[in-house]
């Protein structure tokens, strides 16, 4: 059998919590607040927050007077969020957990959230399940997925400096894991498979603040497990030139020392 691909692996995630916490959980934050706005929570409810990271809603939700409970399989990345909830003082339960076994009681919260996440699932109808099981009845889910890669903010710019770097290199059978849950239709369908209701599932476009083009680089290979693998696909005598591509784009956006553009996701809420 082979070996999952690292960005399935508790260890792959594990071995970039830092740099991700520190540059990839403020870029989700609008995105967060999306899903918690769209699902009206509630301050006193108690929510969860399944693959959270370090927790970018997780965080979001307990400023806002939730009671959360935040799962991640990733040990480092369960660290990160405790660490992040001690500096700001709110009352976050993280616990490390598998999305697709959740260790608690059938109708134990009043919402549930998986942003950025799903797509990582080997069994995401599965893991669905899970959510809704721990829901009470009527209990609300917000499900946030990334779009198409030359709309989710950074990949944008990736893809541009992929095409100048490397235009006669094959493109990909399908699309990379991170964007598999692209299509809206997708999303409402496996969440209806899954069991829930009143399901409905929209594009929504946030600013992301991506920093310099001096960090471009380095934001790109620390943050994500499955990097160092793309890379070796690219061949590594193709990797500096890649490298210059990318710091060219963000060098033609950049304003004021930092990029921003704006990122599309796909936010579904669904109810037990």
């Amino acid at each position: 059998m082979d070996a999952a691909p690292p960005d399935r692996t508790s260890d792959g995630w594990s071995s970039v919590a830092r740099a991700y916490d520190e540059v990839v959980t403020p870029r989700f934050a609008p995105f967060s607040e999306a899903a918690l706005e769209a699902t009206k929570l509630a301050p006193g409810e108690r929510a969860l927050d399944v693959a959270s990271g370090p927790g970018a809603l997780a965080l979001a939700a307990a400023r806002a007077g939730a009671r959360v409970v935040a799962t991640d399989f990733a040990p480092a990345m369960v660290e990160r969020l405790r660490e992040r909830a001690d500096r700001e003082k709110l009352e976050v339960d993280a616990r490390e957990m598998d999305g697709h076994a959740l260790r608690f009681d059938d109708a134990s919260f009043d919402a549930a959230y998986c942003v950025f996440g799903l797509m990582f699932f080997h069994d995401r109808v599965g893991a669905l399940r899970e959510m809704r099981r721990v829901l009470r009845p009527g209990g609300r889910v917000g499900i946030v997925t990334w779009s198409t890669p030359e709309r989710s903010g950074f990949f944008g710019l990736f893809a541009q400096a992929f095409e100048r770097a490397l235009p006669d290199l094959p493109p990909a059978a399908e699309p990379p894991t991170p964007f598999s849950m692209g299509d809206p239709e997708l999303v409402e369908r496996v969440l209806r498979e899954a069991g829930f209701a009143s399901v409905k599932a929209r594009r929504v476009v946030r600013e992301m603040d991506l920093g310099s083009a001096q960090r471009a680089w380095a934001d790109f290979t620390t943050t994500n497990p499955v990097v160092p693998a793309m890379l070796a696909h690219v061949g590594e005598e193709n990797v500096p030139r890649l490298r210059r591509a990318l710091e060219d784009v963000f060098r033609e956006r950049e304003r004021g020392g930092t990029v921003r553009v704006d990122a599309e996701a796909v936010l579904a809420t669904a109810q037990r």
